[in-house]
């Protein structure tokens, strides 16, 4: 936002980003079935540069303990 590129971005926007990321694409869309949660994260991970690394990595790991 704004032009603003990683640790400048207010943190709680940076949570933000991944779990409404995340939200969409376990969603049924029009246009395509819902991703499994552990594809999601996949997907997330592949899409370097896009997320906080470190967060993105606190994320997935909630999931992984679920599995």
């Amino acid at each position: 936002p704004n032009g603003l590129r990683s640790q400048d971005i207010f943190k709680p926007a940076r949570i933000v980003s991944i779990c409404d990321s995340f939200s969409s694409l376990i969603s049924k869309r029009t246009f395509r079935e819902a991703f499994t949660p552990f594809q999601a994260i996949k997907i997330m991970e592949e899409d370097v540069g896009k997320y906080d690394k470190e967060l993105l990595k606190i994320f997935a790991s909630i999931f992984v303990r679920m599995g």
